[in-house]
């Protein structure tokens, strides 16, 4: 930073490479007038003031500056991600969102931050049921076989408004079910199912 006279100028070298997630803690992209930063060539910029921070399948969750709400989502599909992505946009909270794009990949992740003694620094787990490989109940009837991550709020997050899949959701444990969003209009829905979540684990203000 230079002082120039009541202001302060920034001078931001790009090299090119963008930003490591881990170095975000107040959105994946960030936008200042005159300023953007960004993960790279590949990462979507987020809209409004405190967009997720996204991190790819790799790591349990670090330490935050801010006490922002942790969120793993097991989702395969990238459109239904980016459905995801824009309901934590419109709770206005601040967000670290880890997505998983199997099952496989959310066991990986599950353990390894059950080994740190980090996973009760999640605050939900969004799952799919159709997943690629193991299905969504599989995965949630070995989440409540595991005693370290058992008590997880876990919430089924699925096309399927069938009753048989409801039933079995919840008989496997799962702490809600809630149909995801076939268009924006349904946001609302969605948005109020998961702040109403959230609020179980810490204040998110009113569900």
């Amino acid at each position: 930073m230079e002082p120039d006279g009541q202001k302060v100028r920034i001078i931001v070298t790009d090299m090119g490479s963008g930003i490591l997630p881990e170095f975000l803690l107040c959105g994946q992209s960030r936008t200042w007038p005159g300023i953007r930063l960004h993960r790279g060539a590949g990462a979507r910029p987020l809209r409004g003031r405190n967009p997720p921070v996204m991190t790819r399948g790799a790591r349990p969750p670090a330490a935050l500056a801010i006490a922002a709400f942790e969120i793993l989502l097991i989702e395969d599909n990238p459109g239904d991600v980016g459905l995801v992505e824009e309901c934590l946009h419109e709770l206005g909270l601040p967000v670290r969102l880890h997505v998983a794009s199997d099952g496989l990949e959310a066991m990986r992740f599950l353990r390894e931050a059950e080994l740190e003694d980090r996973s009760s620094r999640l605050d939900l787990v969004l799952l799919d049921l159709h997943l690629p490989g193991m299905g969504g109940f599989e995965l949630l009837a070995w989440l409540r076989s595991e005693p370290g991550l058992a008590a997880l709020e876990v919430v089924m997050l699925t096309c399927s408004d069938l009753e048989p899949d409801r039933s079995r959701g919840h008989e496997l444990g799962a702490s809600g079910y809630v149909v995801k969003a076939s268009d924006l209009s349904e946001l609302p829905r969605v948005v109020h199912a998961i702040r109403a979540h959230l609020s179980k684990r810490r204040g998110a203000g009113p569900a």
